[in-house]
């Protein structure tokens, strides 16, 4: 006999001293700035060179896991005058307008005002931990990286800026993965591994030097 424990939502983690884990970018763009393959992406170096600048790998669970490769093009900050001079940019910038429109959803609406952005842009300035939001819970361990902040990262992916090895020990440990599959949510049978819940709630230990 024992009496019930409820995990619930924390926006902080329980030590001070512990890392913060975030979310990824999260494009709402319909793939047309998130999700180009290399194909389209070689096409576009070799006949938009304007287009071509603003290329970067992206990184989501799949690419992670599975060591795919998918390219974006990051428009945070890109010059006005090269999204009308180049017709790839322009195309795909028009679809992403037209796209959050169509949206019911309020914010989406009012994002399509900014159509070369992600829609929420949590992009990390200094390298960073990246860990798969939902993994196979048949994985005995999350499957994990470290990537630098050139990488754009989606949603699919939580990231931890300027991760130390013994956070990352820690979250590599059998404690914390049978906490992940007691504790996270459920995508079919596969955990989703929560900031808020599995992470924010995790006991990390105080150590010293």
């Amino acid at each position: 006999p024992a009496p019930n424990v409820l995990i619930t939502s924390r926006k902080k983690p329980l030590s001070s001293s512990t890392k913060i884990m975030d979310n990824g970018n999260k494009p709402t763009d319909d793939g047309y700035l998130s999700n180009i393959e290399d194909i389209e992406a070689d096409l576009i170096r070799k006949n938009d060179p304007i287009a071509a600048k603003y290329l970067r790998k992206i990184v989501g669970a799949r690419e992670l896991i599975h060591g795919e490769s998918r390219n974006c093009l990051w428009l945070l900050g890109a010059e006005p005058k090269d999204i009308r001079e180049s017709k790839e940019l322009s195309k795909r910038v028009a679809a992403v307008k037209k796209f959050r429109e169509s949206s019911t959803k309020k914010q989406t609406i009012k994002d399509a005002e900014r159509p070369s952005e992600f829609q929420e842009i949590r992009q990390p300035k200094e390298n960073f931990l990246a860990i798969p939001r939902i993994t196979s819970e048949d994985r005995a361990y999350v499957p994990m990286a470290f990537l630098d902040k050139d990488t754009i990262i989606n949603d699919r992916i939580s990231f931890i800026a300027n991760c130390d090895l013994v956070t990352f020990g820690f979250l590599n440990s059998s404690v914390f993965n049978c906490w992940n599959k007691a504790v996270s949510g459920r995508m079919r049978m596969d955990t989703l591994l929560s900031n808020t819940i599995t992470y924010n709630n995790f006991p990390f230990p105080e150590l010293s030097d």
